[in-house]
């Protein structure tokens, strides 16, 4: 963890620059990437997660206040992209989202890492990572895309490790508090992130700015006004 600890200190000693400087959020996210990278090796190396049957992978926790709503209704394509473990435990977690969505014809998918089974559905203890660094879930919004030019792409992050894909969407909504890490990493970079009922001000800036959503009520308000829907 040696080298997400300097990054973190660097961050600390530094003053906030007054505008986006993407070379530093590149340096701290690499120092992020590393420790974490280690740290799943490490997992690996150790085969703790082998020998889980899939089923006991289910997941039933429970969402944030409007979440479940928001991400039910929502007239665009959903996409859930996690760094989490399992894509297994994530979407297990989500089945009630899913199966409104396909209730109403209405296009869900999730996306993330996932530990690797074998024929029975036991773990083998390694994991299969199309998810590995901050800029994997960026590169995800890319392809999508290219895959759909005639739509906009909002995306939802609450951590640092999200910051990438929050610049990369045309729609970047922060699901946390002003006091968060995300919030004094997107300060020192020169990130803005804009209150919500500031978002047609904010939009009119030359440099990146994120909104911030202390709520999903808040994700759907932005959403609304973002895409001009009543």
């Amino acid at each position: 963890m040696s080298s997400l600890r300097d990054a973190v200190d660097i961050k600390n000693k530094a003053s906030t620059p007054s505008s986006f400087q993407p070379h530093v959020l590149d340096a701290f996210l690499s120092a992020y990437s590393a420790a974490d990278l280690r740290s799943v090796d490490r997992v690996i190396a150790s085969r703790v997660l082998a020998g889980l049957p899939r089923a006991s992978i289910v997941n039933r926790v429970e969402l944030k206040p409007d979440c479940a709503r928001v991400l039910s209704s929502w007239r665009g394509d959903v996409a859930v992209v996690s760094s989490n473990w399992s894509q297994t435990s994530v979407a297990s977690a989500l089945i009630d989202i899913a199966r409104a969505r396909h209730a109403a014809g209405l296009p869900f998918a999730v996306h993330a890492n996932e530990l690797e089974f074998d024929a029975t559905d036991v773990s083998t203890g390694n994991l299969v990572l199309p998810f590995q660094t901050p800029h994997d879930k960026a590169v995800w919004i890319h392809k999508h895309r290219r895959a759909h030019p005639s739509n906009a792409v909002a995306f939802v992050g609450d951590g640092v490790n999200d910051l990438p894909a929050l610049l990369a969407a045309d729609v970047g909504i922060v699901l946390n508090t002003s006091e968060s890490s995300i919030f004094k990493v997107a300060a020192h970079v020169g990130l803005s992130i804009a209150d919500s009922p500031r978002l047609s001000k904010a939009a009119d800036a030359c440099q990146p700015t994120l909104y911030q959503a202390s709520t999903w009520q808040d994700v759907d308000t932005v959403l609304r006004v973002a895409t001009r829907q009543p």
